[in-house]
């Protein structure tokens, strides 16, 4: 590899690093904001790092090279947010905003327009970045007095399929916060039937859980192949409890499962799965 080679100022009559279409010298240059272009001729802005963000590119960039096995070039410092989708991040800045008492209109400004417009910053922002912020800041106000929330923009739903979406979810929250708290401590089981029902319980919340994940960015067959799933749990579940002396379908199955007993052979040598022999009886 080679040095890349240092960035030179941007040009006063070339065009403006913000997107204006003015000249550099007639826009930001006025702010006293510095655009450089680099050897391939791409425009960046040049920042001011302050220590605690200094502190944390290098420990991202210390991550990168004990992932990578070399040093970071063009990839972007937040590397690892690739482990979390976009909407789960959004959802947990909306979140945090709101319990953190930040206006939910800057949430959706920023997520609009990739920009983060405070009174502290705003002397630095371009006219052409500000009259974006200001627009988004109006769209959601717009929406607001429609009495619609103004986030369905982001999703492929309308107002009302959002609106209800949204029930949906909080639903379906409801049942995962209820249904763990209620198995989250420890348990002494009666029998084998109490304890098969107890693991077909928290199977069914993880299966909840897993619908959740894939309905906050989208809803398709997936959902509705683990939600059969759930059902034939509840349906298992019930049957231990009509029926207790069902526990020992359960029992072999489990054996079966785990390769201690043996499923029957049928006379052309396949496996019969409805069947399970302990080897020990036959």
């Amino acid at each position: 590899m080679t040095r890349p080679k240092p960035a030179s100022p941007l040009p006063l009559d070339g065009p403006c690093g913000c997107d204006s279409g003015l000249t550099y010298g007639e826009c930001c240059k006025q702010k006293g904001i510095v655009f450089l272009r680099g050897a391939g001729g791409q425009i960046f802005r040049q920042q001011v790092v302050q220590p605690e963000l200094e502190t944390a590119l290098q420990e991202s960039a210390a991550r990168f090279k004990e992932i990578f096995g070399r040093k970071m070039r063009d990839e972007p410092f937040l590397f690892e947010s690739v482990l979390d989708g976009e909407e789960d991040r959004w959802n947990a800045i909306r979140e945090t905003g709101r319990h953190a008492g930040i206006p939910e209109v800057l949430t959706y400004a920023w997520r609009r327009t990739g920009l983060l417009v405070s009174e502290e910053n705003k002397a630095l922002m371009s006219d052409n970045h500000l009259q974006e912020w200001n627009d988004a800041v109006e769209e959601y106000h717009s929406y607001e007095e429609e009495g619609v929330d103004p986030f369905h923009v982001f999703t492929y739903l309308n107002p009302v399929e959002y609106a209800h979406f949204r029930e949906c979810v909080s639903l379906i929250d409801n049942v995962i916060v209820v249904g763990f708290h209620s198995i989250r401590k420890k348990i002494r089981f009666a029998d084998r039937g109490s304890y098969y029902q107890h693991r077909m319980f928290s199977s069914a919340l993880n299966s909840m859980r897993t619908i959740r994940n894939i309905f906050e960015s989208r809803y398709d067959d997936d959902c509705l192949a683990i939600l059969r799933g759930i059902y034939e749990q509840y349906l298992r579940i019930k049957l231990l409890r009509v029926e207790p002396g069902s526990v020992e379908r359960f029992d072999a199955a489990v054996h079966g499962f785990a390769g201690i007993w043996h499923y029957k052979a049928r006379k052309n040598g396949t496996a019969d799965y409805s069947v399970v022999v302990d080897p020990a009886t036959g």
